[in-house]
């Protein structure tokens, strides 16, 4: 007898779950029939094997192509905290040429691999001097030259930080700090 009510209990659970489960389903499809766009996800287009766009749960925004549900091919990302990355895409990450613009007003345009800048590039801050050269580590080092108005120096990326041979008769090498990115 115990065994009976048991096995009916059970059995009532299971068709609860699945009624409770369709029931989700039509919740979920509901404002996509009445005419209304879904704020996270793949909200247009074919994020799995096209072109389409996805917005993630922070907020960031990526239109652009997608290959097995990743990122791959030309794309453009806008970042939530206004960053934008606009060009090339390898398994999800930024990987190729690129532009990278900063909310702060710097723009970076050059070469990322694994979602690093890494390789050539020029750096340009928004207050006018210009970064030129290799970036390695994400800007955390790398070498080139930076133009500030008539004035072209040779320098390293150290730690994100642009540390540039004095000039004769200059005082000690100064320090420019590139974005966290």
């Amino acid at each position: 007898m115990i065994n009976q009510y048991l096995a009916r209990v059970l059995f009532l659970s299971v068709v609860l779950l699945a009624a409770q489960c369709s029931s989700s389903q039509t919740q979920e499809n509901k404002p996509q029939e009445r005419g209304q766009v879904p704020t996270t996800g793949c909200i247009q287009g074919d994020c799995t094997a096209g072109d389409g766009t996805f917005v993630y749960n922070g907020g960031d925004k990526y239109l652009g192509s997608f290959k097995n549900g990743l990122r791959e091919g030309k794309g453009t990302l806008d970042y939530a905290s206004g960053d934008q990355y606009i060009g090339q895409f390898v398994a999800d990450k930024r990987s190729g040429d690129g532009t990278y613009k900063f909310a702060n007003g710097d723009v970076y345009v050059g070469q990322f691999k694994d979602g690093e800048r890494a390789g050539n590039g020029v750096y340009t801050f928004k207050e006018g001097p210009v970064f030129e050269g290799t970036f390695a580590n994400d800007g955390k080092s790398g070498n080139g030259s930076l133009k500030a108005g008539d004035k072209l120096k040779r320098c390293e990326l150290q730690d994100r930080k642009i540390v540039c041979e004095a000039d004769k008769a200059e005082a000690p090498a100064t320090e420019t700090k590139t974005d966290k990115k």
